[in-house]
């Protein structure tokens, strides 16, 4: 099995959403990654009233046994109600993305999981921005600089991209304890 490059990195892959670098697929429906605009968790409390409705009118009949019937009825409506979570993404373009859950904690992992592939994709824009304004080829320092991220941070990426064959690394023949990443052309 091939290594996953920090590109093609998945985040999530459960109950019919997928959550990469390049993008977000909500049952079949697909949103690069740059185009997401906002993502919040919405919750939607069950309808109590009628499970009310139904035990208070067994209380007014509770002499009778279709009263004890109707408040048993209602209690048991009542505790299986629970709430449904969702998922809710907005594009740029106005274009809602949702997923439907009972489970909190499914919802709540979606969120991080976008939350964690939005900022990547921010570290990565960062990143091709200082291989841009450097013309190709940066030092440890410009990528920390550059991106805000740590010395030990800037150093991983920095050799994933070379272990994925984006940038070669090799000592400035100027100042030889100094490590140049010189990047390739983007490969799409």
């Amino acid at each position: 099995m091939a290594a996953v490059g920090i590109i093609d990195q998945l985040y999530y892959n459960n109950k019919g959403v997928q959550i990469t670098v390049r993008e977000l697929t909500i049952d079949e429906a697909v949103c690069p990654l740059p185009r997401v605009e906002t993502a919040l968790v919405r919750v939607e409390n069950p309808e109590r009233l009628k499970p009310i409705l139904c035990i208070v009118s067994g209380i007014l009949l509770a002499p009778l046994i279709v009263g004890l019937v109707l408040i048993w009825v209602g209690w048991s409506w009542w505790r299986r109600q629970e709430p449904v979570y969702w998922f809710v993404v907005k594009t740029k373009e106005g274009k809602t993305l949702e997923k439907r859950s009972r489970s909190r904690e499914a919802i709540e992992a979606m969120v991080a999981a976008l939350e964690a592939a939005l900022h990547q994709q921010g570290v990565l824009a960062a990143l091709a921005q200082v291989v841009r304004e450097q013309r190709g080829t940066v030092t440890l320092n410009d990528v920390c600089t550059g991106t805000g991220l740590s010395v030990n941070q800037a150093k991983d990426l920095l050799d994933q991209m070379v272990e994925e064959g984006r940038a070669s690394a090799y000592a400035d023949p100027r100042v030889p304890s100094l490590r140049l990443y010189e990047f390739k052309p983007d490969r799409g």
